[in-house]
């Protein structure tokens, strides 16, 4: 890496899903000091979620950016903070990408998830939808427990857990000694109820800057964690502006296109790769391939970590797919979401905590072919 980033534990948790505009240095997910001037967003989040049989090996990159503020000076330090409905596993429960990992996933998605058409195709699978509908109309709708702290490379990380109502307290204390905003309860009422673990990651520049950078990549991280239905950290970036996701998913079973219709409607999914890919051409639906394909070959993905290799090699066949858009558009924000990004598979109910309740208008609806 040609910048080092050194990171230690904070017990940061500042998410947002509230309608009244946080400062503006104070953004959930990637957030800078309270004093500083300027403000920090992101630009893109890309990801690679693996699922089999209850467990989760999720590979999260994202690129930040930094507007300083009149004085031009840059922070001395950000935060980074990920959103887990459980603690990352003790066996194997990190781990670091390399970053051409997502390069190889796109090319890999390119070879096997295109489809050319004669003509365009803009309108949506409106019987799709209407079953999705009737699906989710059958769903159900005392302090801080810290968990196994770990060093992975560059990477110190601490776990931390909101129990009760109580919770926030013991964080915002911590929060006011290291200089961050407290927080108020209701941005973070969904995941104390719901008992979610937050990875707190204090970013520092390294021994020969004085500042973080005003954009980076960072170093793509994995973690591995418990969960039945595959998810996809999305409501705590409430506040990161309008940003792309291309996530990518590997699943030992389909995901429900027809179950997941909300979840996919609430990331903006887009159907089309781009113009530059052919004159008219769709993404496939997630397709079959081979363990074998995955690990040798051309379609070979040599960049990911030997743990998500491993669990690769677990199943003869696995289910590829790529869903990418705009999740936060002001007219479709993260904030007014009902749940989290929570897929579901072939043969499983509704996932309960999926967001369920996004209004999206017709001419911005995507295509499903």
């Amino acid at each position: 890496m040609p910048t080092r980033l050194i990171l230690s534990l904070t017990l940061l948790v500042l998410l947002s899903l509230s309608l009244v505009p946080l400062p503006r240095s104070v953004q959930a997910c990637c957030m800078v000091e309270e004093d500083y001037a300027g403000r920090i967003g992101q630009a893109e989040q890309k990801a690679l979620l693996i699922h089999r049989d209850g467990v989760e090996d999720l590979i999260l990159g994202i690129t930040y950016e930094i507007t300083p503020g009149a004085d031009g000076k840059l922070p001395k330090k950000m935060t980074w903070l990920i959103a887990l409905p459980n603690e990352p596993m003790e066996d194997g429960g990190y781990g670091l990408a390399e970053p051409y990992l997502f390069d190889r996933l796109q090319t890999l998605a390119y070879r096997k998830l295109i489809r050319r058409l004669p003509m365009p195709k803009d309108d949506l699978a409106e019987g799709v939808a209407e079953e999705a509908a009737e699906a989710a109309d059958e769903a159900d709708a005392n302090g801080v427990e810290f968990g196994r702290a770990v060093k992975v490379g560059p990477y110190d990380i601490q776990p931390v857990r909101g129990v009760g109502q109580n919770a926030l307290d013991g964080l915002n204390k911590y929060l006011d000694s290291r200089g961050f905003k407290t927080e108020d309860d209701d941005h973070m009422a969904w995941f104390v109820e719901h008992g979610f673990t937050f990875l707190c990651i204090e970013v520092t520049p390294d021994e020969n800057s004085a500042s973080i950078p005003t954009s980076k990549a960072l170093p793509p991280l994995r973690v591995r964690f418990k969960t039945e239905y595959p998810y996809y950290p999305l409501r705590y970036s409430s506040q990161q502006g309008d940003f792309r996701l291309a996530l990518y998913t590997l699943t030992d079973k389909p995901i429900d296109l027809v179950r997941s219709m909300y979840v996919l409607e609430a990331l903006g999914w887009e159907n089309t790769p781009g113009s530059y890919a052919y004159p008219y051409a769709r993404w496939k639906m997630p397709q079959t391939m081979k363990t074998s394909d995955l690990m040798k070959g051309r379609n070979k993905l040599e960049p990911l970590p030997e743990e998500s290799k491993a669990m690769l090699g677990q199943a003869k066949s696995w289910s590829f797919g790529l869903f990418q858009g705009r999740p936060n558009p002001k007219n479709r924000p993260i904030k007014l979401w009902t749940g989290d990004c929570y897929f579901t598979l072939k043969g499983q109910d509704f996932a309960p905590l999926a967001t369920r309740a996004v209004k999206v208008k017709p001419d911005e609806k995507t295509a499903m072919k």
